[in-house]
Protein backbone atom coordinates (compact mmCIF):
# COMPACT_ATOMS: atom_id res chain seq x y z
CA UNK A 1 0.00 0.00 0.00
CA UNK A 2 2.96 2.34 1.29
CA UNK A 3 4.41 1.57 -2.37
CA UNK A 4 0.90 2.57 -4.44
CA UNK A 5 0.36 5.22 -2.00
CA UNK A 6 3.51 6.91 -2.83
CA UNK A 7 3.09 6.21 -6.95
CA UNK A 8 -0.32 6.75 -7.44
CA UNK A 9 0.59 10.43 -5.86
CA UNK A 10 3.30 10.73 -7.63
CA UNK A 11 2.36 14.75 -8.00
CA UNK A 12 3.21 14.64 -3.83
CA UNK A 13 6.49 16.81 -3.17
CA UNK A 14 7.24 15.16 -0.09
CA UNK A 15 6.10 11.25 -0.15
CA UNK A 16 5.11 9.10 2.78
CA UNK A 17 8.03 8.05 5.02
CA UNK A 18 7.62 4.06 5.50
CA UNK A 19 8.11 4.24 9.26
CA UNK A 20 4.71 6.51 9.44
CA UNK A 21 2.98 4.46 6.73
CA UNK A 22 4.05 1.45 9.07
CA UNK A 23 2.70 3.04 12.57
CA UNK A 24 -0.51 4.15 10.88
CA UNK A 25 -1.16 0.45 10.15
CA UNK A 26 0.20 -0.93 13.15
CA UNK A 27 -2.45 1.33 14.91
CA UNK A 28 -5.16 0.68 12.34
CA UNK A 29 -5.51 3.65 11.20
CA UNK A 30 -5.75 3.48 7.43
CA UNK A 31 -7.63 3.73 3.80
CA UNK A 32 -9.64 0.73 4.40
CA UNK A 33 -9.39 0.09 7.70
CA UNK A 34 -8.02 -1.85 10.31
CA UNK A 35 -6.04 -4.81 8.11
CA UNK A 36 -5.70 -7.94 10.81
CA UNK A 37 -9.78 -7.48 11.86
CA UNK A 38 -10.47 -7.63 8.04
CA UNK A 39 -8.52 -10.47 7.13
CA UNK A 40 -9.64 -12.46 9.81
CA UNK A 41 -13.36 -12.10 9.50
CA UNK A 42 -13.29 -13.17 5.78
CA UNK A 43 -10.66 -16.38 7.66
CA UNK A 44 -13.33 -16.95 9.68
CA UNK A 45 -16.22 -16.98 7.13
CA UNK A 46 -14.61 -18.71 5.14
CA UNK A 47 -14.04 -21.45 7.32
CA UNK A 48 -17.84 -20.72 8.50
CA UNK A 49 -19.13 -20.79 4.65
CA UNK A 50 -17.00 -22.23 2.23
CA UNK A 51 -18.94 -22.34 -0.28
CA UNK A 52 -19.07 -19.06 -0.55
CA UNK A 53 -16.01 -17.08 0.69
CA UNK A 54 -12.96 -18.18 -0.78
CA UNK A 55 -9.63 -17.37 1.16
CA UNK A 56 -6.17 -16.98 -0.42
CA UNK A 57 -3.10 -15.78 0.40
CA UNK A 58 -0.53 -14.65 -2.26
CA UNK A 59 2.72 -16.29 -1.30
CA UNK A 60 0.28 -19.63 -1.97
CA UNK A 61 -0.10 -18.07 -5.41
CA UNK A 62 3.08 -17.20 -6.29
CA UNK A 63 4.48 -20.37 -5.04
CA UNK A 64 2.31 -22.94 -6.65
CA UNK A 65 -0.20 -21.03 -8.98
CA UNK A 66 -1.65 -23.99 -10.87
CA UNK A 67 -3.28 -25.90 -7.59
CA UNK A 68 -4.59 -22.41 -6.54
CA UNK A 69 -6.22 -21.51 -9.42
CA UNK A 70 -7.71 -25.25 -9.33
CA UNK A 71 -8.94 -24.16 -6.45
CA UNK A 72 -10.55 -20.71 -7.87
CA UNK A 73 -12.05 -22.99 -10.55
CA UNK A 74 -13.56 -25.81 -8.30
CA UNK A 75 -15.10 -23.16 -6.34
CA UNK A 76 -16.50 -21.14 -8.98
CA UNK A 77 -18.13 -24.12 -10.39
CA UNK A 78 -16.07 -24.37 -13.18
CA UNK A 79 -13.25 -26.64 -12.69
CA UNK A 80 -10.47 -26.98 -15.22
CA UNK A 81 -10.94 -30.08 -18.15
CA UNK A 82 -7.21 -30.15 -18.77
CA UNK A 83 -4.25 -29.15 -18.43
CA UNK A 84 -4.12 -26.95 -21.54
CA UNK A 85 -6.75 -24.57 -20.51
CA UNK A 86 -5.21 -24.35 -17.05
CA UNK A 87 -2.01 -23.03 -18.32
CA UNK A 88 -3.72 -20.91 -20.95
CA UNK A 89 -5.68 -18.88 -18.20
CA UNK A 90 -2.18 -18.58 -16.17
CA UNK A 91 -0.62 -17.64 -18.98
CA UNK A 92 -3.41 -14.37 -19.77
CA UNK A 93 -3.96 -13.65 -15.92
CA UNK A 94 0.41 -13.48 -15.50
CA UNK A 95 1.68 -10.21 -13.88
CA UNK A 96 4.12 -9.71 -16.84
CA UNK A 97 1.25 -9.97 -19.41
CA UNK A 98 -1.50 -7.75 -17.43
CA UNK A 99 1.46 -5.06 -16.64
CA UNK A 100 2.35 -4.75 -20.33
CA UNK A 101 -0.95 -4.32 -21.35
CA UNK A 102 -1.73 -1.11 -23.49
CA UNK A 103 -4.24 0.08 -20.85
CA UNK A 104 -2.51 -0.42 -18.15
CA UNK A 105 0.57 0.96 -19.44
CA UNK A 106 -0.88 4.15 -19.94
CA UNK A 107 -4.79 4.16 -18.65
CA UNK A 108 -6.03 5.58 -15.20
CA UNK A 109 -9.01 4.10 -13.04
CA UNK A 110 -10.28 7.13 -11.77
CA UNK A 111 -9.26 10.05 -10.02
CA UNK A 112 -6.16 10.42 -12.18
CA UNK A 113 -5.04 7.42 -10.73
CA UNK A 114 -2.85 6.08 -13.20
CA UNK A 115 -3.58 1.99 -13.83
CA UNK A 116 0.01 1.53 -13.94
CA UNK A 117 0.58 2.21 -10.22
CA UNK A 118 -1.65 -1.61 -9.58
CA UNK A 119 1.49 -3.26 -10.66
CA UNK A 120 4.65 -3.75 -8.95
CA UNK A 121 7.24 -6.29 -8.69
CA UNK A 122 4.46 -9.36 -8.22
CA UNK A 123 7.92 -11.40 -5.33
CA UNK A 124 7.20 -12.31 -1.96
CA UNK A 125 9.80 -10.26 0.25
CA UNK A 126 10.24 -7.39 -1.27
CA UNK A 127 9.72 -5.71 1.91
CA UNK A 128 12.71 -6.60 3.26
CA UNK A 129 14.62 -3.98 1.21
CA UNK A 130 12.20 -1.58 2.90
CA UNK A 131 11.87 -1.83 6.29
CA UNK A 132 14.23 -1.71 8.86
CA UNK A 133 14.54 -4.45 11.33
CA UNK A 134 13.09 -2.64 14.03
CA UNK A 135 9.71 -2.23 11.83
CA UNK A 136 9.88 -5.54 10.99
CA UNK A 137 10.35 -6.40 14.66
CA UNK A 138 6.66 -4.28 15.60
CA UNK A 139 5.30 -5.64 12.64
CA UNK A 140 5.94 -9.45 14.09
CA UNK A 141 5.09 -8.94 17.17
CA UNK A 142 1.42 -7.18 16.22
CA UNK A 143 0.67 -10.24 13.65
CA UNK A 144 1.61 -12.75 16.68
CA UNK A 145 -1.37 -10.87 19.13
CA UNK A 146 -3.70 -10.31 16.76
CA UNK A 147 -3.63 -14.08 14.85
CA UNK A 148 -3.25 -15.45 18.37
CA UNK A 149 -5.18 -19.02 18.51
CA UNK A 150 -6.75 -18.41 15.40
CA UNK A 151 -5.28 -21.16 13.26
CA UNK A 152 -4.30 -18.20 10.36
CA UNK A 153 -0.24 -17.62 9.47
CA UNK A 154 0.25 -14.60 7.18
Amino acid sequence: MWHFINYSHKCLENPSPLDEAVESFRSGIHLYGPFFEHVLEYWEESKRMPQKILFLKYENLKMDPKKELEKIGLFLGKPFRNEEDLEIVLKKCSLERLKNLEVNKSGSLFYGVPNNSFFRKGIIGDWKNHMIPEMEERLDKLTSLKLQGRCLEL
